[in-house]
């Protein structure tokens, strides 16, 4: 079970769902994304899944490769999920291109706008938006500039993505399997939890 220790902020599941239902994204992108990002961290190399309110913000970000979504919902795509055979190989295909270099980046209904995404972390941004983190007691605490916070590029490309590109989400796998949630509802602050292992499955 993916659960923050000692913490009553839930787990991985609830924490996705409640910063999805924030943006009153399609119904279920919680499930489904949560399900994306287990499957990241069960492939054991880390990965980034970016999640995006407004398609046309994208032009804000590097992409290796563009896709041109083919229009269906995850509910059209998927109507009764748990009886898709394509379902799983769908969700674990999103996964695997999350683990290359460069995020995936989808629309708040999960279709795939590209991957192998970056962002350019320009000298004037250097400093990045303030970080505001919800601890594991509940409270929180301010950071104010990702440089020198001791993260590695995904993350902060991950909350620069969120400032940048806001309304945001983003999900970063670590290679040692924990996930970071970084959320973005304004150019100037992105919000940050962190999920971590307790080892067991549910």
């Amino acid at each position: 079970m993916m659960r923050r220790s000692t913490s009553h902020l839930g787990d991985l599941r609830s924490v996705t769902h409640l910063w999805c239902e924030k943006f009153n994204a399609v119904p279920g992108l919680g499930v489904f994304a949560s399900l994306v990002v287990r499957a990241i961290m069960e492939e054991g190399h880390g990965g980034s899944l970016w999640l995006v309110g407004d398609p046309s913000r994208v032009d804000r970000v590097r992409l290796g490769t563009r896709l041109e979504p083919d229009g269906k919902t995850l509910h059209e795509r998927f109507p009764k999920a748990a009886e898709d055979a394509r379902y799983h190989p769908w969700l674990r295909s999103i996964a695997q291109l999350a683990c290359v270099d460069g995020a995936v980046v989808a629309d708040m209904q999960l279709r795939p706008l590209g991957f192998g995404a970056f962002i350019n972390l320009d000298a004037g941004e250097a400093e990045g938006p303030v970080i505001v983190e919800r601890l594991a007691d509940g409270h929180t605490r301010t950071i104010e500039s990702t440089v020198g916070a001791g993260w590695g590029g995904r993350h902060q490309s991950a909350a620069a993505f969120c400032a940048r590109c806001a309304p945001a989400i983003a999900f970063v796998v670590s290679a040692d399997g924990g996930a970071t949630v970084f959320v973005g509802e304004s150019r100037s602050v992105v919000w940050r939890e962190t999920v971590v292992s307790l080892g067991c499955d549910p």
